[in-house]
């Protein structure tokens, strides 16, 4: 019996983004002897993307399988699309987010690096490209430059963590993500609804994996581009970014607030004000990444501050891109 992959993305009023997705896995190489079926979920009251999933599957001829997930918030719908691919008896299931679009021997590689790893989890390199024809200002290209810069050191850090065999340290977003199927049905793990418009339910995914006793691992040849829309390229967004990230983080935690967690944040608080504070001007000053650095540093200290407060914020409310 031939194995099934499911390839999933979850997808929200972003239609051109969407479908420069679909463009992509029609270009793309697929793995040998396995079965690709597509899944996309739509987070709305009704479908819209029925005329693009056809367009895949004529191109394709594989399975476009479409579901509908009314509740806004991301885990809902990555929940519906991994329950989905464990209920038609799936063997793995891969993530890819509706703003990206995928490089011609992704999946070929993800899924071979993932079979010889022997681990339950996997996930790889992003590239951000900023493909609009609006000219950047000094300031956003500065802040593209950090962003750039930002997952080019995320990926050579990974790359040491495998050579050093500590993989497991490497968290799994599912931006780039593929899982095996037979774990999530022996343990019923699922995305944690309650972070809702929160950010990084992927990642408290990959924690709970970890703790029921799951591997995970890193494959840097499955690269995958993320679209950078220019209302990303401000400095609200970048200290948005590091704020609802770290709020995000404590959330996922359950670390819980009061007077005594914030004594206990400050040395991390003060760190952050005051790295990010400096980072920010030099980066005004002089090119380069610091300025993106520094506003995420900034934004962490007040995420932190958020967060021990109980306000943890609910970063994908507002989309960016279309």
């Amino acid at each position: 019996m031939t194995d099934v992959l499911v390839v999933g993305a979850i997808t929200r009023a972003r239609p051109e983004m969407f479908r420069r997705l679909l463009a992509s896995f029609a270009a793309m190489k697929r793995p040998e002897g396995i079965e690709i079926v597509f899944v996309f979920a739509e987070n709305a009251e009704a479908l819209s993307i029925e005329h693009d999933a056809e367009t895949l599957r004529d191109a394709t001829g594989c399975q476009c399988e479409l579901l509908i997930e009314p509740r806004l918030g991301i885990p809902f719908a990555r929940n519906a699309v991994l329950s989905h691919a464990v209920e038609r008896d799936a063997k793995y299931l891969v993530f890819v987010d509706d703003d990206e679009w995928v490089s011609e021997d992704w999946l070929v590689n993800l899924y071979k690096g993932f079979a010889v790893s022997g681990d339950n989890l996997a996930t790889g390199p992003i590239s951000p490209q900023y493909i609009e024809d609006q000219k950047l200002s000094w300031v956003q290209r500065r802040l593209i430059q950090g962003v750039t810069e930002w997952y080019a050191r995320a990926r050579t850090k990974n790359c040491r963590n495998v050579a050093r065999g500590e993989s497991h340290r490497i968290g799994a977003a599912t931006n780039n993500w593929i899982c095996d199927l037979d774990f999530v049905r022996r343990t019923g793990l699922r995305f944690d609804d309650d972070i809702g418009l929160g950010g990084g339910s992927d990642t408290a995914f990959w924690r709970d994996l970890q703790k029921l006793g799951g591997s995970s691992t890193w494959i840097d040849d499955a690269l995958v581009f993320d679209t950078v829309p220019i209302s990303r390229l401000s400095m609200s967004y970048q200290f948005k970014r590091g704020r609802d990230q770290t709020a995000a983080e404590w959330l996922r935690r359950k670390r819980g607030g009061g007077l005594t967690m914030f004594l206990r944040s400050l040395p991390f608080i003060t760190n952050k004000a005051t790295v990010g504070t400096f980072q920010s001007v030099y980066g005004l000053i002089i090119p380069g990444p610091h300025l993106t650095f520094g506003l995420r540093k900034l934004g962490a200290a007040f995420g932190r501050v958020s967060a021990v407060s109980g306000r943890y914020g609910a970063h994908y409310e507002k989309l960016h891109g279309s």
